[in-house]
């Protein structure tokens, strides 16, 4: 067996280590006495499937488990996971309305059902799951930020903006919530504010996102000489960037760039891209994963999220499967 054939047998992922105390022993019992030996061969398969990273296949075990146990808790909540791991979003958001049934404050349930609701343009009950999820770990990052454009979505701009304000002060918080200020702020026309957190984010450091979020807000505003010089002062620095390169030549041929943040639901898609590229730098990148499918399945076109997940996916050495998503890139986009 080669050293790669081997890290993959033996590598017990992330994910896996996260689900242990889901998918214990204990489960197993009840399991094996509801739906006898083929389905339990099946429930062992996706274990072993999901800590060798073999994500489609650990979709496939857990949900063939769940056609005989249903209501099986612990399988609903690995399958649920799966699901969202291999983009199958809308399958994850049935599970995990199954899981509150049993469990109506389960955090990763109710986040997985207000990005549903969010996509459907439903921010009334998206925000009323994401009052369940929580304040803990991640989410005491992910929670604020998420239910601000729920709010936004409801027509609630003073309730928006004050719900953003929760992650202020917290200095590992705080990149995002000038971001977030900004996009918010576009959002809801309040343009002095807007430009004031344009102007902070940009001091603390130009992403390429920060600065074709800008940038469009510039052109939108009728600015597109300020918004040329701006993205030609980024290139001085970055000249290889070719998403930026990509929207000053379409700016300067004379074309508006469309709304950065079209609605709610792509200012949602915005975090959930951020926090996957902070925790793909960090190599955290099975969390970075699930955060960077949220992100595409509210926003299909956002093709930095493709090439984020993709990234991790190489890092995990998942080659077929990063393949898959970048495939997902369309040959026109600048990040092809």
């Amino acid at each position: 067996m080669n050293t790669s054939n081997q890290r993959k047998t033996f590598r017990t992922s992330a994910l896996v280590a996260a689900l242990a105390g889901l998918l214990s022993t204990s489960a197993l019992v009840p399991a094996q006495a509801a739906v006898g030996n083929e389905q339990l061969g099946a429930y062992l398969a996706g274990r072993i499937a999901g800590a060798n990273n073999d994500l489609a296949d650990a979709a496939k075990y857990f949900e063939q488990v769940l056609t005989v146990d249903p209501e099986n808790q612990e399988v609903l909540a690995a399958a649920a996971v799966f699901m969202l791991a291999t983009g199958q979003v809308d399958k994850a958001v049935t599970l995990s309305q199954k899981q509150l049934i049993k469990d109506p404050n389960n955090a990763q349930a109710n986040l997985t059902i207000a990005i549903g609701s969010a996509k459907k343009g439903d921010y009334a009950a998206s925000a009323t799951s994401l009052q369940k999820v929580g304040t803990t770990g991640i989410y005491r990052l992910v929670e604020p930020v998420l239910e601000a454009w729920a709010l936004a979505g409801q027509k609630k701009a003073d309730e928006a903006v004050a719900m953003l304000a929760k992650i202020q002060g917290n200095a590992s918080y705080e990149p995002f919530f000038t971001y977030h200020s900004a996009l918010l702020n576009t959002y809801l026309g309040r343009n002095e504010a807007a430009e004031a957190a344009y102007t902070k984010a940009l001091q603390g450091g130009t992403g390429v996102r920060q600065m074709q979020a800008y940038a469009t807000y510039l052109a939108q505003a009728g600015r597109t000489q300020d918004a040329v010089r701006t993205l030609r002062s980024y290139l001085d620095l970055q000249p290889n960037d070719e998403p930026i390169r990509a929207m000053l030549a379409a700016i300067e041929s004379g074309r508006k760039p469309d709304p950065f943040v079209p609605d709610p639901s792509a200012g949602m898609a915005e975090l959930f891209y951020g926090v996957a590229a902070s925790l793909t730098q960090e190599n955290a990148t099975v969390a970075a994963r699930n955060f960077a499918r949220m992100a595409i399945y509210l926003r299909p076109d956002l093709d930095g999220a493709r090439a984020v997940l993709a990234t991790g996916m190489e890092r995990d050495e998942m080659w077929a499967e990063a393949n898959d998503v970048l495939a997902g890139i369309p040959a026109s986009s600048p990040y092809s």
